[in-house]
């Protein structure tokens, strides 16, 4: 027998075990992070101070010392009040160095007298103890008004930047001591000028060379007065409850809906229905649950309605689900429901065994009536369009002689009735009006009865368009939840003139955050030997990334919260800040963010140093006191702590700062792009889903929940290549993101009218936001002077009117996104775009789609 070579094999198991241990194969693990709105007290307390500030510590603690005899935590509470307010009346002195001094012993106060406690948690005890003993004392005025003197001469006096750090500081403890104190919150939104309008100005107005300027602990102290004054995560569906309440209308709780669809979607439905079966008559007095005191039909047909503009003729016929944020992503526009062919282009009727003899409409058909009813989501967005695009097309506020204005090429203002220009604006209590029982007036009779209100002497003006329920079906609004929403409008009225240079400002400061962030210090070193440069001293390295990511997240949760609180005041407020935001690039800025390849990898380095931080620090004080040479023994500690910045990390530890501003981040990108064709068309130029498919390696649930949301509204326009191809990317979509009733999302039917339409809802929802801010907030949006030149006479123009900005060449020069060109979303899509490979067949119709409306 001929002998045979041995050949090798593998079995089953073998196989199975190196298929598993494949990269594509390999589960992820999981990242062990709890998302919330703020971290603890003593983590948001020790990022707060900087590493630099050790020394000070000590220097407070002896200063306090000199001053005060005895023991902090024995003595009596009265002799503790009595010292604390004889150093708060002695803030106001004109010498600039006793005044830093009692400033100095506030803080030891306010920092809990960390001599005299045992342990953290201790310590933490005293910190709340001695911060509301020094609000009781009317602390939290005289530093205020402190601050704003020392403010007030930083341009004269650049050395005063040591003291507005140190007001800062003292702030910064009293709020963070109170985050859960109702009557402190009161105390906030009370102070005259608003202190949160107050900071976002010191924020605008900062000096830029001035590097001593205590900007992270501005940005720190305005995020938590923003969240204690306007409220925190766990109040926003309170918010929005009460700010429907204010409305008219019952509470809903977004929640319990499983699927939604909205007065749209029910529309096309009905129109659909009509011409394929003759014989089905719609509903028109139809009402939802969340909303009963309306018709279905006739909030639709607002909605969908053409709306007057400054440029004279009426936008189309686009539906408002661009402005409101109904429907589903990718489908944004279903656009006009008017047309021969209805949404699949048939004309022929089809015929559907009907539900009984005396009926003649379908029973399939009735079925899906009640569907649609059940799940019908009216929100409080829909409400306040549907309200303001009555009040655009109620003839009071038309111009009747606006032949000049057409003319000038100068946008119509309006012109409120003289019941109400010759009063001052009325309290938000004045906008819920009583109605009859039939719910919706007709157009005619809100005419009559508003016509009628003008010549009454009734203190309380009646818009159109606002609906009147009987009092026992809504819950009354106390005085108390009033004033909650009122504190929203009072922010966005005071800063509004000046929103785009605050957006502006906060994003320059995230794209420094990112730069100096974003390298590695490994990475620099080595950089550093390349270009015989020294390297840059690893503690100093280590404190400054720490310092902007500390900076980073600030900005991105301040960003979120008044998004949040925006949309709850009205949400034309809120697009305008999105509009404002979108037209700064920040588009760009994020993905930049997202894209960077050390993301993913930037939440498992630790850019930390625990004996450098606050509570460590005040431990280490306390143990080396005792000690021969208690200053020695102290540095002995923190340079051995120095010396282990090299050392290897646990498998499970998550850089929580990164990873919180990067689901805050995602958040605010979902807000910008949520049913905006326009801002999608702009992710899907820049290639976003490589970028944000990136992202899904860090396995955890809340941040890929809104990545697969931002993937989700791109899809429609990806093409069925790259659908084909991800098919993992639509089954975490599938799991992740709840689909609506209409969803058709996966199929991209009508992208071509998406595309279409894209443009001109853009335009439409920035006509909006002019007519509400003209009337609610007269001159406060800074003018275009590019729109009327380009408008001309007629006043009318297809260009997209965005502002642009200085620092747009920043963008460009620092924030270039490797595989991604830096493409001005105002101009033509530029052929070349970013990455390679094959295009696919949506990406070709965007760029299409795109060419087309920015040469029209």
């Amino acid at each position: 027998m001929a002998d045979h070579p041995t050949q090798d094999s593998i079995t089953m198991a073998q196989l199975k075990q190196f298929v598993s241990a494949l990269p594509s194969k390999q589960k992820l693990e999981p990242v062990h992070f709890q998302y919330a709105d703020m971290d603890t007290v003593p983590a948001e307390i020790d990022e707060f101070y900087g590493y630099s500030e050790v020394l000070q510590f000590h220097d407070n603690q002896v200063n306090f010392n000199k001053n005060y005899e005895g023991d902090w935590q024995k003595s009596t509470a009265s002799e503790r009040e009595a010292f604390a307010e004889y150093l708060l009346n002695f803030l106001d002195q004109k010498d600039d160095q006793s005044r830093l001094s009692v400033a100095q012993q506030l803080i030891y106060i306010a920092q809990g007298v960390y001599g005299g406690v045992t342990n953290e948690d201790n310590h933490l005890e005293w910190i709340l103890t001695n911060n509301r003993m020094l609000r009781k004392l009317g602390a939290f005025g005289t530093y205020y008004d402190a601050l704003r003197i020392a403010c007030s001469k930083l341009s004269n006096e650049p050395g005063i930047a040591v003291e507005i750090e140190a007001l800062v500081t003292l702030l910064y403890m009293l709020v963070v001591s109170h985050e859960d104190d109702f009557e402190f919150m009161s105390e906030l939104a009370s102070t005259d000028p608003s202190l949160t309008v107050f900071l976002y100005d010191q924020v605008c107005v900062r000096p830029a060379k001035d590097q001593f300027y205590p900007l992270k602990k501005m940005l720190l102290l305005l995020w938590k007065v923003l969240r204690t004054t306007l409220g925190g995560s766990d109040d926003i569906p309170i918010l929005r409850n009460i700010a429907r309440r204010m409305l008219g209308h019952p509470p809903i709780n977004p929640a319990s809906f499983t699927q939604k669809t909205d007065p749209l979607d029910y529309l096309l439905y009905q129109t659909d229905m009509s011409q394929k079966y003759p014989a089905y008559i719609p509903p028109s007095t139809a009402r939802s649950v969340t909303c009963p005191s309306i018709p279905i039909a006739n909030i639709a047909n607002v909605l969908q309605a053409k709306m007057p503009t400054a440029a004279g003729p009426a936008l189309g016929s686009q539906t408002s689900k661009s402005v409101v944020g109904g429907g589903s992503g990718g489908k944004n526009g279903k656009g006009s429901v008017n047309g021969p062919g209805g949404v699949h282009g048939t004309t022929q009727p089809f015929i559907f065994p009907s539900a009984s003899m005396q009926c003649s409409t379908p029973k399939s058909i009735i079925e899906a009536e009640e569907l649609f009813k059940k799940n019908m989501y009216i929100s409080t967005a829909i409400l306040q369009i549907y309200y303001e695009k009555n009040l655009m097309t109620d003839r009071r506020y038309r111009l009747s002689a606006d032949t000049e204005d057409q003319t000038s090429g100068r946008a119509p203002e309006y012109k409120q009735p003289s019941s109400i220009r010759s009063k001052t604006r009325p309290r938000r209590r004045k906008l819920v009006r009583r109605v009859s029982g039939n719910g919706n007036q007709g157009d005619d009779e809100a005419d009559e009865a508003s016509e009628e209100e003008d010549g009454s002497d009734s203190d309380q003006p009646k818009q159109h368009g606002e609906e009147v329920i009987t009092g026992n079906e809504v819950p009354p609004v106390s005085e108390k939840e009033r004033e909650r929403i009122e504190r929203i409008e009072h922010i966005y009225r005071e800063i509004v003139p000046r929103m785009a240079q605050i957006q502006v400002t906060l994003l320059k400061t995230l794209l420094v955050c990112i730069k100096v962030s974003g390298v590695s210090t490994a990475k620099e070193a080595a950089n550093a030997e390349a270009e015989g440069k020294e390297p840059v001293d690893t503690f100093i390295r280590v404190n400054d990334i720490r310092e902007h990511e500390i900076m980073a997240k600030a900005v991105s949760s301040i960003l979120l919260l008044q998004l949040q609180h925006f949309k709850i005041y009205h949400v034309l407020a809120f697009n305008y800040v999105c509009q404002l935001l979108v037209d700064s690039n920040c588009l760009l800025l994020l993905l930049k963010i997202f894209g960077n390849a050390e993301n993913p990898g930037n939440i498992h380095t630790k850019n930390e140093i625990e004996e450098y931080n606050f509570f460590m620090t005040c431990a280490i004080l306390r143990q080396t006191r005792s000690k021969p040479d208690p200053e020695q023994s102290r540095l002995a500690i923190l340079k051995g702590a120095v010396a282990d910045l090299g050392d290897p990390l646990p498998a499970n530890h998550v850089c929580r700062r990164n990873m919180f501003a990067i689901i805050n981040l995602l958040r605010v990108l979902q807000k910008l792009t949520k049913h905006k064709t326009h801002r999608i068309l702009l992710l899907v130029q820049y290639k976003s889903s490589a970028i944000l498919k990136r992202l899904l390696k860090i396995n955890h649930p809340d941040l890929q929940k809104y990545v697969y949301k931002a993937l989700k509204s791109q899809v429609p326009f990806l093409g069925r290549k790259w659908r084909s191809s991800h098919m993992k990317v639509i089954t975490g979509i599938y799991i992740y993101c709840r689909s609506n009733l209409r969803d058709d999302w996966i199929s991209g039917a009508d992208v071509e009218k998406d595309l279409e339409e894209a443009l001109p809802a853009e335009q439409q929802l920035r006509n909006m936001i002019r007519h509400y801010h003209d009337r609610v907030h007269p001159n406060a949006l800074v003018p275009d002077p590019g729109a009327q030149a380009k408008n001309g006479k007629n006043g009318s123009s297809n260009q997209y009117s965005g502002m642009k900005y200085d620092w747009q060449e920043m963008y460009e020069a620092h924030a270039s996104i490797p595989g991604v060109g830096a493409v001005d979303h105002h101009s033509a899509v530029n052929s070349n775009g970013a990455g390679g490979g094959s295009k696919s067949d949506g990406e070709e119709s965007v760029k299409s789609a795109s060419s087309y409306h920015s040469t029209r």
